[in-house]
């Protein structure tokens, strides 16, 4: 039930980030997209809170 967020350009940034780490080619890129997501993610919902992103980042799953 979590509301889409008010800021489309940045809804729309992460979703272009989601799509980059989906394609990505090398465990770097993808991590980096990864990161470009959450804090995309983060800024679309208002959110400034670098503790909630290193907690959702410790737990992503790692592709060697």
């Amino acid at each position: 039930d979590l509301p889409l967020p008010s800021d489309r350009d940045a809804w729309d940034e992460g979703a272009a980030a989601a799509r980059l780490a989906q394609s990505a080619t090398s465990a770097d890129g993808r991590s980096a997209a990864l990161a470009e997501l959450g804090t995309a993610m983060n800024r679309a919902y208002g959110v400034d809170d670098g503790d909630l992103l290193a907690w959702w980042q410790e737990r992503l799953p790692v592709r060697r």
